[in-house]
């Protein structure tokens, strides 16, 4: 058989010749996700142990509803633990949800202008 050439690669090295470079959806998405859910973990179990962005979190926890707050003193260990989870995969959400977008208007708005 023939080596075929891949026509992805093609588009793609067109695209740059043109000056627009496409960005990759899934992997800023997930990225972005990853990066979010990260710095939630640490900020989370830092303030559920030591009081830390308690304004944060009370504002995060009303567009993020939860049934463990972090403001919440009777809360036992294991009740703050499932509140760091929960607080961990709705940062991960919001942060693929973002990147897709920035992803999606930047490709977007690069590919009208070029």
């Amino acid at each position: 058989m023939e080596n075929q050439p891949d026509n992805n690669n093609d588009d793609v090295l067109k695209k740059q010749d043109a000056g627009y470079v496409p960005l990759d959806l899934r992997a800023a998405s997930l990225g972005l996700g990853i990066l979010f859910a990260i710095f939630s973990l640490i900020v989370s179990v830092w303030s559920r142990f030591t009081g830390f962005a308690e304004n944060f979190w009370m504002i995060y926890h009303d567009l993020h509803p939860t049934p463990f707050t972090a403001s919440d003193p009777a809360l036992g260990l294991w009740e703050h633990l499932a509140g760091i989870i929960i607080d961990f995969a709705y940062a991960g959400v919001d942060g693929i949800i973002m990147g897709a977008s920035f992803v999606f208007f930047y490709n977007f708005l690069t590919k009208k202008t070029s």
